[in-house]
């Protein structure tokens, strides 16, 4: 018994609650991100939903995240929700418009972003699709 370990008491990893918002983001391009307290998954666009021509941008990938993970994207995506947002202007109206959207929560919102927010959500979620 010298390795510390109590007979009966287990101190394994705690479940995420199911309780935290969920968040879902379209980019600039279309691609989909749907973020949840235990998951990333994104659905790019491809060559069968491809929007004015963009090229296909990589594999739908789902991922399972950590608690840290997920508080440190949220932060991201909360900082963003607070932000007065501007217009987009010089864009194709083909295009479309990139948003945030949060639900699952008290207080469900989704708004239309800029482009100092894609970038800033684009920088927190890049590592994780990184090939």
């Amino acid at each position: 018994m010298a390795c510390g370990a109590t007979p009966g008491i287990s101190t394994g990893p705690t479940p995420p609650d199911k309780n935290l918002p969920s968040y879902h983001y379209q980019d600039t391009d279309g691609n989909l991100y749907y973020i949840t307290a235990q998951k990333l998954i994104y659905t790019p666009v491809s060559a069968t939903n491809t929007i004015d021509g963009t090229t296909d941008e990589g594999l739908y990938t789902e991922l399972n995240i950590s608690p840290n993970d997920y508080a440190k994207i949220a932060a991201v995506f909360e900082q963003q929700l607070r932000r007065n947002q501007n217009e987009l202007t010089e864009r194709s109206p083909n295009l479309p418009l990139p948003y945030l959207r949060r639900e699952g929560d008290d207080n469900p919102k989704k708004m239309n972003i800029d482009y100092t927010a894609v970038n800033a959500l684009n920088f927190v979620l890049e590592p994780f699709l990184d090939e």
